[in-house]
């Protein structure tokens, strides 16, 4: 197997220029409802509890997720304190160590610049650059299954050495830990499918599968296993169902024709998108071992694409672990350009302009209606949505400098056309990606914090301001929010709403703990018919849409505290004696 020398102090600024775009600003913005806060808060609560066993959500079994990442957020918090920096320290460093794999892995194995084209392809692509600035899971459960797939790759290439599918196994496993079994489900896939694509089913010998698929389940076992044996198989249980409602049904509103994910990856992981298409021109020569990774990345791509297109549930995430072969894809027509002068096609051209048009809209639109008062009074009359219209007209200061990212943008965007018109196609793509890496974290940093403040601003506030207090606090919508930022602590026995609970789950379920889905349900109703209702032994603050909120303005127990940003925050005493 031919490797090329990477040179260390080349990875050394690969890292630190990650370091400097992933790290500082993770705690510049709340972090949003619901993926990143649900997660935050497991973390948080596991501080709180001390149990690092079972992850919970407001102190109850939570099955949807593994613990791999809500722990790495626990240990950040333990370091960071509990916080939105602490909550997206651990992407900043998925974030670190994938840009310096993807730079070391296309330069050792490639000729040319296929490791700096993957990096720029990456990072200098709108999606896959703006997750590793957030608290969700993605970046690093698809870390660790490129990983796997990578470990397996070199293993095939060196059968005797069985090492490489030890250590694939250990990835494979840590990705099941981080999401779930849809990792070791899409790895088999592609490893089945590239042995068929290289006309030999044993090319993983039936050794080397098992040691990988061994290693990938003892290293899963860690977890799920020791929870099994505590807890009865019922969690383990509620996950798979969990894993299967999502594959089958429209789980939370989140359906999606089928296309959806085609369309997610062309416009979100713009420009690598388009510039990918380039991998298919004839006058790209590979090696052999070029030729098997490249399959692998190929054959990666579409499995992800393909199975998360026929999942009923369909969120831009599912798709994200597409963004590693198809920047990898854009990385190898990158290096052509470079070193074999092929060029971009002019209808290539012609969608690279159309998409930054698009995107070039998109991002000047929330500064320029939160700045220009005329702008919005133009569109407001045309918005329907009296909770929409509520969060635009919310006050917050927009000062002109959210414009300068939008100027970086447009003036990276020129500077590529001209490249582009002068025939130099390689700066044309290099201008693109370079553009984009600067222009996310500026947008991130001077437009996200204002625009947060329009979406969710206004409810995270209220809850910061009743953080600690010792009351019941509760939304009328599905939330996160009320626990993270209200710091919610556990009930103790002496808790009104702890003694009625055990008391309504006394009369409907055998189990205190494993209630159905149904049962749930029936809970839920009841919290908030008792804190509206029942004989409280705390103040309750309920937060609701100010739309659907007639129910407790018409209520005698409870006080208007205040209307803001869509939302309405009511207060109930307890009841003088």
């Amino acid at each position: 197997m031919n490797r090329f020398q990477v040179k260390p102090l080349n990875i050394g600024l690969v890292a630190l220029i990650a370091a400097i775009l992933f790290i500082p600003f993770g705690g510049q913005v709340p972090l949003f409802d619901w993926d990143e806060i649900n997660f935050a808060e497991s973390a948080r609560e596991m501080i709180v509890t001390g149990n690092f066993t079972q992850v919970t959500i407001n102190y109850e079994p939570f099955w949807e997720k593994p613990p791999l990442f809500i722990w790495l957020q626990a240990l950040s918090m333990k370091v960071f304190g509990v916080n939105e920096f602490a909550a997206r320290f651990p992407n900043a460093l998925a974030g670190i160590a994938t840009l310096c794999l993807l730079f070391f892995i296309g330069t050792r194995y490639y000729r040319g610049l296929v490791g700096e084209g993957w990096v720029l392809a990456y990072a200098g692509s709108l999606f896959p650059h703006f997750y590793f600035n957030t608290g969700l899971i993605d970046p690093l459960f698809n870390m660790f299954i490129f990983l796997g797939l990578f470990q397996v790759y070199i293993g095939i290439q060196n059968q005797s050495k069985s090492s490489y599918f030890w250590i694939a196994g250990l990835f494979t496993g840590l990705a099941i830990l981080t999401k779930g079994p849809v990792a070791l489900l899409v790895s088999i896939l592609v490893l089945v499918i590239f042995s068929i694509f290289r006309r030999n089913l044993f090319l993983i010998s039936v050794k080397n599968w098992f040691i990988y698929l061994f290693v990938a389940f003892i290293v899963s076992s860690f977890w799920f296993l020791p929870e099994m044996i505590v807890n009865g198989p019922w969690f383990i249980k509620e996950f798979f169902q969990y894993q299967i409602e999502l594959a089958s049904q429209n789980v939370a509103g989140h359906a999606q024709p089928f296309y959806y994910h085609f369309v997610v990856l062309l416009i979100g992981c713009f420009p690598a998108s388009i510039i990918a298409f380039s991998v298919y021109r004839k006058k790209i020569s590979l090696e052999k071992q070029e030729k098997d990774l490249s399959l692998i990345m190929m054959i990666l791509f579409f499995v992800v694409l393909i199975l998360f297109s026929l999942v009923k549930t369909k969120i831009v995430h599912y798709s994200s672990l597409c963004w590693i072969p198809l920047s990898f894809m854009a990385g190898l027509s990158y290096n052509s350009i470079f070193r074999e002068r092929i060029k971009i096609k002019t209808w290539q051209k012609i969608i690279l302009g159309l998409i930054s048009i698009i995107w070039l809209l998109l991002f000047s639109v929330l500064p320029a209606i939160g700045f220009f008062s005329n702008l919005k009074d133009i569109i407001t009359p045309l918005i329907k949505d009296e909770f929409v219209l509520a969060n635009i007209n919310l006050n917050v200061a927009w000062s002109g400098w959210e414009f300068i990212p939008v100027f970086v943008l447009i003036f990276g965007l020129i500077f590529s056309l001209i490249h582009f018109l002068k025939k130099n196609d390689f700066k044309g793509v290099r201008t693109l990606f370079l553009t984009n890496i600067l222009f996310v974290p500026l947008y991130s940093i001077v437009v996200i914090p204002k625009a947060e403040k329009h979406i969710q601003g206004s409810v995270i506030d209220f809850y910061k301001s009743i953080a600690g207090k010792d009351v019941y606090v509760k939304s009328t919508e599905k939330s996160y929010a009320p626990y993270f930022y209200a710091q919610v602590k556990p009930l103790t026995s002496s808790d009104g709403w702890y003694i009625e609970k055990n008391n309504f789950v006394d009369s409907i379920s055998y189990n205190k703990i494993r209630l159905s889905k149904l049962e749930r349900e029936q809970l839920e109703s009841y919290h908030l018919d008792w804190l509206m209702n029942g004989k409280i032994d705390k103040t309750v603050y309920l937060v609701c849409k100010t739309h659907k909120a007639d129910f407790i303005i018409a209520h005698p127990y409870f006080k208007l505290i205040e209307n803001k940003g869509g939302y309405s925050f009511f207060k109930r005493e307890i009841p003088s004696q």
